[in-house]
C-alpha cells in the first residue's frame, strides 16, 4: 500500500513539496475548502475524496491530499466563511479539521499505520482527530524534523512538520523513510 500525505500548510516550502512529488507520479487530490465551507456538500466532499484516496493507495500509490495553495482559492475560502460569520482563524481551523477527517476516515478504513503530515495546525488536528497523546521521537530525517512513533494501542509510524520546513524533495524523502523505516 502506498503512504500518505495530508498537507494543510499554505507555506511556499510545502507547495513546492507538493509539485515535486506531482513531477515524481504520485497521486495528488486537493481538498475543496468551499465545498467544506457548505454543510450540503461537506459530508459528500470528504467521503468522495477518502473514496479516491483509498483506490490509489491500495494500488500502490503514494498520496498527497492538499488544501490549495492557490491564493485566489484561499481568498475565497477565507471570504465564504466570513459571509458564514466565521474569522479567518476559525476558517483555517474547520479546514485543518476537514482535512483531519480525512486522514482518520482513511485510517480506519485502510487501517494505515504511517503517516505524513505538512502543517503546524494540521499536524495538531490530525494528532487530536486520531487520539494521540503522546509520541516518542524515532530519527531526525533534516534539522527540526523528526520522525515519531505515538504512544497508544495503535501505534502509528509519523513525519509531522511545520509548513516552513524541508527542501522541495522532503515528501519524497520522508515517504522513503516511512516506507523503510531508516
Amino acid at each position: 500500500m502506498g503512504i500518505l500525505c495530508a498537507a494543510g500548510s499554505l507555506m511556499p516550502q510545502t507547495k513546492a513539496q507538493v509539485e515535486y512529488m506531482r513531477q515524481k507520479g504520485a497521486s495528488i487530490l486537493e481538498l475543496d475548502t468551499l465545498k467544506i465551507l457548505d454543510d450540503g456538500e461537506r459530508t459528500m466532499t470528504i467521503q468522495e475524496l477518502c473514496r479516491r484516496i483509498g483506490a490509489a493507495l491500495q494500488q500502490g500509490d503514494d498520496v498527497v491530499v492538499h488544501t490549495s495553495n492557490d491564493p485566489e482559492v484561499v481568498a475565497e475560502t477565507k471570504k465564504m466563511g466570513q459571509a458564514q460569520g466565521q474569522s479567518t482563524t476559525e476558517v483555517s481551523r474547520i479546514v485543518s479539521e476537514a482535512l483531519a477527517e480525512v486522514v482518520a476516515s482513511c485510517v480506519e478504513q485502510l487501517g494505515l499505520n504511517r503517516l505524513l503530515i505538512a502543517g503546524g495546525d494540521t499536524s495538531g488536528a490530525v494528532c487530536s482527530r486520531l487520539g494521540i497523546k503522546g509520541m516518542r521521537v524515532w530519527q531526525e530525517l533534516e534539522p527540526g524534523i523528526p520522525s515519531c512513533i505515538s504512544l497508544g494501542d495503535v501505534p502509528l509510524f509519523l513525519v509531522l512538520k511545520s509548513g516552513s520546513f524541508g527542501g522541495p524533495d522532503f515528501f519524497a524523502k520522508a515517504i522513503a523513510h516511512l516506507r523503510t523505516g531508516s
